[in-house]
């Protein structure tokens, strides 16, 4: 197979459609190599060089093609449709090329077989480029197969067959791996035992495979998907272990899951921050084997029905965060029966310290004993976003952002949630100037205004309702904590001798001669 490239002159431009990626004209619907990847950096460029491309497999002249040009560092110059998919009949594309000094090209061909089966090759020949000078030249198609792996910070590396072995050291940081080409069984069960087959230390459990229609592949695989369609369930695990999904995928009657070792509510403290890439609803399995679905608490005080059920979570939506009040005012979901997808909450779930007994009946919300995780409701698997956020943040007016994260971030500056940080041992963000984060949790931002200290504190306050909330004064936290003036959700000052979880305050009610352990509404 060879492709021809000739050189017009005078150079012509083309015109740019910045959002070519989303058109049908420019993108077969089952395309999957050409679609931005996540972080990739998108650029119009001038018209410094003009190609005009026309491809053959043997003999056969290609009309219905797509043909992209990526640099030497894998990033995607130019991409463009043959022009008869635009309707001028001609079977050829102009392809328009930045560039101010030698550059190494390389291309790629997606195209339709004789079948009709969609194909994507490999150049493996590459293209010196000159600013307004390229000779016209002849490059052949790579009939080998190729593998395309991506990183959480959106680098890639392109390795065969042939050279996969040499890229063992790079596994575990792995998030995707596109397999292109007639990648053969024994081929892939090749790389299989070196990538699906290692224990999680040699290779991140949490890498998705991506296989061409054409190919088969083999038993065995986890996190398969050909088509877009997941062949096997998709089980995140936590750890140091990133996630970064390149584009939509359909579950196809598969299940996803995701799961922790989580901090539960003490009565002070017990927040978790999280994200996940799927819609999710909580499950709890107990010791004796029954799974139960997690539902949200109606109020910050567990009903008596709720009770009787025993179990149940809080989750929470962070609405604003400001250093003026010195707090992160968090608005609670208490009819919220799921985690949106790539939407960072707060979540916890009920510790030891929820049981109660009342006229010779036990009560336990407890869920010490039980491994609590969380699954996908619906079968969509979205493309992991570039950026992180709840949709309801009021980013307008807010100091900081909280964003969601899949990667392992080191040495970042961020307001990470802290266990009994506050004086009175409840849960608050902490400024850190290097701070560490593991993937599927949440961070603060911080702007470029914000002056405050390492170690500085941003108390978290829970507002039941924006329309009806009223004022969390903490003036002085982030000063020194001094002054301890709280309202619950009521409007009702707190008492200072209450023990507090952010705002969810733990106090004792008397039942006849029984002490009851209620969190405050």
């Amino acid at each position: 197979m060879t492709l021809f490239l000739l050189l017009i002159a005078p150079l012509q431009a083309f015109a740019d459609d910045d959002n070519w990626w989303e058109s049908d004209v420019y993108v077969r619907k089952n395309l999957v190599l050409l679609t931005p990847n996540y972080d990739s950096v998108w650029r119009k460029y001038s018209n410094n060089g003009t190609l005009r491309v026309s491809v053959f497999d043997g003999d056969r002249k290609l009309e219905s093609y797509e043909c992209a040009v990526y640099d030497a560092n894998g990033e995607l110059r130019e991409c463009k449709s043959s022009l008869v998919d635009q309707g001028n009949g001609l079977g050829w594309c102009m392809l328009t090329i930045h560039g101010d000094f030698p550059e190494e090209m390389h291309f790629r061909v997606v195209y339709e077989d004789e079948s009709g089966e969609t194909r994507i090759s490999s150049v493996r020949e590459t293209l010196q480029f000159y600013t307004g000078s390229m000779p016209a030249m002849e490059l052949h198609i790579d009939d080998e197969p190729s593998a395309l792996a991506s990183f959480a910070d959106g680098t890639t590396y392109e390795f065969t067959s042939a050279t996969y072995a040499s890229y063992i050291q790079n596994f575990p940081s792995t998030t995707s791996i596109i397999f292109t080409g007639d990648w053969t069984p024994a081929d892939l069960q090749a790389v299989k035992a070196l990538t699906v087959d290692k224990p999680a230390t040699d290779m991140n459990p949490n890498c998705l495979y991506f296989f061409p229609a054409h190919v088969t592949v083999p038993a065995g695989w986890k996190h398969a998907v050909q088509s877009r369609k997941m062949l096997t369930d998709v089980t995140l695990v936590d750890g140091q272990y990133p996630f970064l999904n390149p584009m939509d995928i359909d579950l196809d009657g598969h299940r996803a899951t995701y799961t922790r070792a989580w901090a539960l509510a003490d009565g002070y403290s017990g927040w978790n921050t999280i994200v996940v890439p799927f819609d999710a609803k909580a499950k709890a399995k107990r010791p004796d084997g029954s799974v139960t679905e997690l539902l949200s608490f109606d109020s910050f005080t567990p009903l008596p029905h709720e009770w009787s059920r025993g179990d149940g979570m809080w989750i929470c939506r962070v609405k604003y965060a400001n250093s003026r009040e010195g707090i992160v005012g968090s608005t609670s979901e208490m009819l919220m029966q799921k985690l949106e997808a790539n939407s960072p909450y707060l979540i916890t779930f009920p510790g030891e310290y929820f049981k109660y007994t009342s006229n010779g009946t036990s009560y336990s919300l407890d869920m010490t004993d039980c491994y609590i995780y969380l699954e996908s409701m619906n079968s969509a698997l979205p493309k992991t976003p570039a950026k992180i956020i709840g949709d309801w943040q009021q980013t307008e007016k807010d100091d900081y952002t909280y964003q969601g994260n899949y990667r392992v971030l080191r040495g970042k500056e961020m307001w990470l949630l802290r266990s009994r940080v506050m004086s009175n041992g409840t849960d608050a963000f902490v400024k850190y100037t290097a701070g560490n984060l593991l993937p599927f949790r949440g961070y603060l931002s911080v702007p470029s205004s914000d002056k405050n200290p390492q170690g500085a504190k941003l108390r978290m306050a829970l507002l039941e309702d924006l329309a009806t909330s009223i004022p969390h004064v903490c003036n002085s936290c982030l000063a020194g904590e001094a002054d301890e003036s709280l309202y619950n959700i009521n409007g009702i000052a707190l008492p200072s001798q209450g023990s507090r979880m952010g705002q969810v305050v733990i106090r004792k009610s008397q039942s006849g001669h029984t002490t009851k352990k209620t969190v405050i509404r």
